[in-house]
């Protein structure tokens, strides 16, 4: 110890030198280094989400859930699976193996929903997720609008020139995988009742409550149970959709 102190202290510009050479080394070391404000992360899980509108939870467990669990159970480096069934949708989550490709297990769990359509209640189309750090838009931009006189754009006139023109280009830009419009509005139907017609249902011993209640209660496709003819078990269902204002108008 003493030693290497008479050498430093003999030979204090040798030592200097030293010292501002590994400085510049980390320094040079630290700006070459890769740096990413937002890596390519890929988790190693896939979900497969099932809508099926009107069916309760016990329905959908055992109609949809127990056929995906046991449809996907072979996929390559699987984990483990877990289900969640609530009303009118089912939700399979695939805990896969670190090192798995997320792409390549998409496909093999896609394959694995489609061979099991057959099994699955009609109309019911299961859609198979994964994601990635990739996934999460790395721009937001809000998009606002005045007409020529100084006055406000119609919405739909906005979020129209949005999806066709501003969408379009924003995804040609070099480097840009996707580009997507959200928070534009729906279109909705309003119900009004009319004074005449709160006479009428006040004449038929109803409230105006009563139209919500119809309401909610058509439009709607419930299990009705099910029909087995010539070998074959069939899900019976029951009620129709609602698809515009005049299905809203016809209902009683």
């Amino acid at each position: 110890m003493h030693s290497l102190a008479r050498f430093s202290l003999a030979n204090r510009a040798l030592v200097a030198l030293v010292c501002l050479v590994a400085v510049a080394a980390g320094l040079f070391s630290a700006t070459a280094l890769r740096q990413e404000l937002i890596p390519s992360l890929e988790l190693p899980l896939a979900a497969v989400v099932t809508p099926y509108p009107g069916a309760s939870p016990e329905v959908v467990e055992q109609e949809v859930s127990d056929v995906l669990e046991a449809a996907v159970a072979g996929v390559p480096g699987l984990v483990s699976t877990t289900s969640a069934s609530s009303s009118g949708l089912s939700s399979v989550t695939l805990e896969l193996e670190y090192g798995t490709s997320v792409g390549e297990a998409q496909r093999e769990v896609q394959q694995a929903v489609t061979r099991a359509a057959a099994a699955l209640p009609e109309d019911v189309v299961p859609q198979v997720v994964t994601g990635s750090i990739e996934d999460l838009p790395v721009v937001q931009l809000a998009v606002s609008a005045g007409g020529a006189d100084g006055g406000e754009v119609d919405q739909d006139d906005l979020v129209r020139a949005v999806e066709t023109v501003v969408v379009p280009d924003l995804e040609d830009v070099e480097g840009v995988r996707d580009a997507a419009l959200s928070g534009a509005g729906g279109q909705e139907v309003v119900v009004d009742v009319t004074p005449a017609g709160q006479a009428a249902l006040t004449a038929a011993g109803l409230s105006p409550e009563a139209v919500v209640s119809a309401l909610t209660a058509n439009g709607v496709v419930v299990p009705g149970g099910t029909l087995t003819a010539e070998g074959r078990t069939l899900d019976v269902q029951v009620g129709s959709r609602l698809t515009g204002p005049d299905d809203v108008a016809a209902v009683p």
